[in-house]
């Protein structure tokens, strides 16, 4: 019993010699290249991730554990420079991963962007908003809500563990400004995609006019076919334009008011203004636009009204006309213009 006593306490003194034998200085070098690897490790495997991966919690994760990490250096008196290494990784991966989150944010809204229902939602789907919008806003809102919620996150976390021990506020301020923008620019991005409907929608009319015009002639087919065609050109530049007014006036400024403390703790009532004023004029000079786009198409469809009632309605010009003929084209035309102008009395 005694000899193996004896024995194992040999063992205990060769491997604590084992150990002992480097000095701290050795010891913090071993540590600071065993941090490094550990760094380039990490900083390769985010660059590499996709964006699909992004709302995924692996780097999420990483994040949380190079945290623990480096609470476990600092409460083992380790290498101030190990230490000041590991913080270091830890704030660059954190601004790492919110400028991925941004760029999905603007990535994203561009692929739900490119499908559009046209369906309008009920009241209760919208929110009682009174805007008569598509899904796509909605969608929109859920990409921004998805991406912002967890900057914030992220941001909070940076602030309560790097910020006890190091100066981290030239970092703090780089990524408030990245958000900020990312978050404007994703706004301006959606308008941009909204715009481009009303554009295509436009251009695709008057295509159909040209070949129209091309052929010389329209044939009673193709006037039921561009009947039909004007109403549902209509009703998608009317939902255009109620999307356009809903991200104006209601969802700007909801997730405005929600997400600036992020880049603006301290309430900064100029800022705001400029960025809102921005985001305003950049929807409403959209919303002044499609409008025109719209109005020119119901000034197309009066004018294909009056055609078909001067030219093509049976009319016996210089000969006692044929009553119900004029009365038929004259009630059509009239609640064509009845439609116009309760339509743009109401500011559709």
């Amino acid at each position: 019993m005694n000899a193996k006593s004896g024995a194992n306490k040999t063992d205990d003194k060769g491997a604590e010699a084992k150990y002992t034998n480097h000095s701290l200085d050795e010891v913090a070098s071993m540590v600071c290249a065993t941090v490094s690897v550990f760094d380039t490790k990490v900083q390769n495997t985010f660059r590499d991730f996709e964006e699909c991966n992004i709302l995924r919690p692996f780097m999420g994760d990483t994040i949380k554990e190079i945290a623990k990490a480096c609470q476990t250096l600092e409460g083992k008196d380790s290498s101030p420079t190990a230490v000041k290494m590991l913080h270091a990784l830890h704030s660059e991966m954190t601004k790492l991963y919110i400028l991925r989150l941004c760029s999905w944010m603007r990535v994203t809204t561009k692929e739900v962007s490119k499908h559009e229902t046209w369906v309008t939602l009920s009241t209760l789907e919208r929110n009682k908003s009174p805007y008569a919008i598509s899904c796509l806003p909605l969608e929109f809102r859920e990409i921004t809500i998805s991406a912002m919620d967890r900057i914030e996150l992220m941001i909070f976390n940076l602030r309560n563990e790097t910020a006890k021990s190091y100066d981290i506020t030239r970092q703090l301020q780089e990524i408030h400004e990245s958000v900020r923008l990312a978050f404007l620019n994703s706004f301006r991005d959606f308008a941009g995609y909204l715009g481009t409907f009303g554009a295509e929608l436009a251009q695709s009319r008057s295509n159909k006019e040209n070949n129209h015009v091309q052929n010389g002639y329209m044939n009673g087919t193709d006037r039921e076919s561009s009947a039909s065609m004007d109403g549902d050109l209509h009703k998608k530049l009317l939902v255009v334009l109620s999307n356009i007014g809903y991200c104006k006036a209601e969802l700007s400024d909801q997730l405005y008011n929600k997400y600036r403390h992020i880049w603006s703790p301290i309430r900064d009532n100029d800022e705001r203004s400029a960025d809102m004023r921005d985001l305003v004029t950049s929807f409403s000079g959209l919303e002044d636009k499609v409008l025109d786009q719209y109005t020119f198409a119901k000034s197309n469809v009066i004018r294909n009204a009056a055609h078909n009632y001067l030219l093509d309605s049976g009319i016996h010009w210089g000969a006692a006309p044929v009553v119900k003929g004029i009365r038929d084209a004259t009630l059509d035309l009239l609640h064509i213009l009845v439609a116009v102008h309760a339509e743009g009395i109401l500011g559709c």
